[in-house]
């Protein structure tokens, strides 16, 4: 396994043991990470997958916006990482994990290179986004982010 290998698997123990111990609610995921809130599915994903995507384009990139490029090649494909596996291998046993054959509510796609991003998918039914990708920016080049309210499917973008 090397270091360029997806998926990632948590930290170990011996490196965040005593941040454990100090707080409470200290989650150490691996990457991608899934979580689900008040019924809600929750996927995260860190990882500059844009930079890979516009390395291995053939299209100019000024003639598309390369976030919806990103987020249409990630759903089109089912699969977190859409890239080829010389460009990104993958470990074959925890491929699943990145699978998206069921989409979450939410699926935070942490990419540093993007700027902030939103897009929901509506239920016409109840006039609600059933699904969202969220891309909540650089923090620390723009100090963007974003704040989730899983209960009542809210999103707030702050800059």
């Amino acid at each position: 396994m090397g270091l360029n290998t997806f998926p990632m698997r948590e930290y170990p123990h011996s490196l965040l043991g005593k941040l454990q111990k100090k707080l409470k609610h200290f989650i150490n995921g691996s990457n991608p990470f899934r979580m689900s809130i008040f019924g809600k599915e929750f996927t995260f994903v860190r990882r500059d997958i844009l930079k890979d995507l516009r390395r291995n384009s053939v299209v100019q990139s000024e003639q598309l916006d390369l976030r919806e490029q990103l987020y249409d090649s990630v759903l089109a494909q089912s699969h977190l990482i859409p890239l080829s596996l010389y460009t990104q291998p993958i470990i074959w046993n925890y491929d699943y994990t990145m699978r998206l054959l069921k989409l979450p509510n939410f699926l935070v796609m942490a990419d540093s290179l993007c700027s902030a991003y939103h897009k929901g998918f509506q239920n016409i039914s109840e006039n609600v986004f059933e699904h969202n990708i969220l891309n909540p920016g650089n923090f620390a080049k723009t100090g963007s982010f974003a704040i989730i309210k899983p209960n009542t499917l809210e999103i707030l973008k702050y800059k």
